[in-house]
């Protein structure tokens, strides 16, 4: 390969040093080499009607047309959350594709496939690639600019992008020998796609795909991509053989399914859920990298067990990880699959993995039992050579909309004891669509929570003049007096609508835990004598939050979501 060092302009260099936004001179940020010039890309699928192939070189010279060419300032965050800002210059990708054929008429929801080189492919839609999205000037800053339109990138702040061609592999290393300038990030050519971020924070960087190849819009019509010489193609099976489930590790771990078109919100354990021989796969799937063999249950499985009767498909199913990142996939890719990269004619399902070539998978680098390559468990999404579609340290399925609670968004501190205890039964809304977190809950309301969560064992005869024999609470409030977890006041009455206080819920807690030994610790100004012993076994099991920093009182109302979090708590701890 003939290296050519390029150099640049004074003044490109100099704003380049400087960190400014660089619009670049039109000839300059145009590939010269030949090979780059040679490279091509794919248009396919039945939005064209016919398989066609644009070089860069064409491509760059229909940017020259004012109503295809583009250059703009573009932000990306990873999903590391790196953020940075580049001057992109290319050409409107969809005004290119019709310009080349494509059927304008066919509807928003569309799908279309972006291809790199080394087979990563990231779904999409017409309706997404006519929208334009926008731009953020910050890591959570203000809006700069929106519309900003999809495009295939061929420069990066005026410095052509660089890439593999031919059969070089595309983890080829680029120096500035090779053209590579470290300010403009000008990786991933000649051809990249790019594309704004659709909100702050977005980590769009892996929706800007590498060494873009093809472009395939609607039913692929038999057109299948591939780099993958015939030597690489392997219709060898993983062994069958060997017991790749965590053995009872990672007892702790728990994923949560409901949503408005689930039949029921459940709290699966891990051994549940590889319990599910019957949607358990064992299979090879490919990533850029090559490909590993992977154990788990396949995601449609799995809709399909907690799909709402009736529906035959979900509209969406959303994948949440514990950190709070969320990819939503249609029912297409959650239902349909892919093709197999490296075994063409096969058929990979979307797969919650919970095991690598043989090793469960752990949460991360420096959990025990991790051996190098088996992190981001025990649950990971994996999708057949769609790393965009990838998510680690899965937490959540939520089949349509999300947990119809509006009133506790991800930014509530108690998110997930609120969801844990929903998806388990243990506790309900309010109505309306609300949970009502801030809301004080009473005495009936605790004790059946406790008794929910104990299995709703049965009881009998509630030993208190204002307890009823058929109101919703009468069988808790029996089971929790029967098992000396209540004992009511001195005039003989629960009090079933009094508003517990967080003392009060301490020591109800306490004692559905069997009075353990308390600590001896110092305490909140204002813990009654009665209440030590449980305040303080609470503080250390950091069941009480807000009682520990000073958020509430001992003598003030708990609140529905301050029970929750110590409840959901317990239950962890087992």
């Amino acid at each position: 390969m003939k290296l050519i060092k390029r150099a640049l302009p004074l003044v490109l260099a100099l704003a380049l040093a400087l960190g400014c936004a660089v619009f670049a001179d039109a000839a300059a940020a145009k590939h010269t080499e030949e090979k780059y010039l040679r490279d091509t890309l794919t248009l396919a699928g039945g939005g064209f009607g016919s398989v066609r192939t644009l070089t860069v070189a064409a491509i760059e010279a229909a940017a020259d047309d004012p109503a295809l060419g583009y250059e703009n300032e573009y932000s990306m965050m990873t999903s590391g959350g790196v953020f940075s800002k580049h001057v992109f210059s290319g050409v409107r990708l969809y005004e290119l594709l019709v310009s080349e054929g494509l059927d304008a008429s066919l509807p928003d929801p569309t799908p279309v496939k972006f291809i790199s080189k080394d087979g990563y492919t990231i779904p999409s839609t017409l309706g997404a690639l006519r929208g334009g999205l926008s731009r953020y000037s910050a890591r959570g800053g203000e809006l700069e600019e929106s519309g900003l339109p999809v495009i295939a990138a061929f420069a990066s702040d005026g410095v052509p992008l660089v890439g593999p061609t031919g059969t070089e592999s595309v983890y080829l290393r680029f120096d500035e020998s090779m053209g590579y300038v470290e300010a403009a990030d000008n990786v991933g050519g000649p051809l990249r796609l790019v594309m704004g971020q659709e909100s702050a924070d977005e980590f769009n960087a892996p929706n800007c795909s590498k060494w873009l190849a093809a472009v395939v819009v609607g039913d692929a019509d038999g057109y299948v991509y591939s780099r993958v010489s015939d030597a690489e193609l392997d219709d060898s099976e993983p062994d069958r053989t060997g017991d790749w489930t965590h053995q009872g590790a990672q007892a702790d771990y728990r994923l949560r399914i409901g949503g408005t078109e689930a039949k029921a919100n459940v709290s699966l354990s891990l051994a549940e859920l590889e319990a599910m021989t019957e949607g358990t796969v064992r299979e090879f799937y490919a990533a850029s990298a090559g490909r590993n063999a992977y154990e788990g249950v396949t995601l449609p499985y799995l809709v399909s067990l907690y799909l709402a009767d009736g529906l035959e498909a979900p509209t969406s199913v959303t994948v949440r990880a514990a950190d709070g990142y969320t990819k939503t996939l249609d029912a297409a890719s959650v239902m349909g699959g892919m093709d197999s990269f490296y075994q063409p004619g096969k058929h990979r399902d979307l797969l919650l993995a919970w095991a690598i070539d043989g090793s469960p998978l752990v949460p991360g680098e420096t959990s025990p039992g991790y051996d190098g390559t088996n992190a981001f468990g025990p649950i990971r999404l994996i999708a057949e050579n769609t790393i965009s579609l990838w998510v680690k340290n899965v937490s959540e399925i939520i089949i349509g909309e999300a947990t119809p609670f509006a009133d506790v968004g991800r930014d509530n501190e108690y998110y997930d004891e609120i969801n844990e205890l929903y998806a388990r039964g243990i506790m309900n809304g309010t109505g309306g669509g609300l949970f009502s977190p801030d809301l004080t809950l009473d005495r009936a309301q605790l004790v059946t929570m406790l008794w929910r969560a104990a299995g709703e064992p049965a009881a009998y005869g509630a030993p208190f003049a204002d307890v009823a024999g058929n109101m919703w609470y009468t069988t808790a409030v029996a089971w929790a007096a029967e098992n000396g977890i209540v004992k009511g006041y001195d005039n003989g009455l629960f009090g079933t609508n009094d508003p517990i206080t967080t003392e009060q819920l301490a020591a109800i807690l306490y004692r559905y835990a069997g009075s353990p030994e308390a600590p001896v610790m110092p305490l909140p100004e204002g813990v009654s004598g009665w209440a030590e012993d449980a305040a303080a076994w609470a503080l250390e099991q950091d069941l009480l939050p807000a009682l520990a920093d000073g958020d509430t009182a001992p003598g003030a109302g708990a609140t529905r979501a301050e029970a929750a979090c110590a409840l959901a708590r317990m239950i962890k701890e087992g």
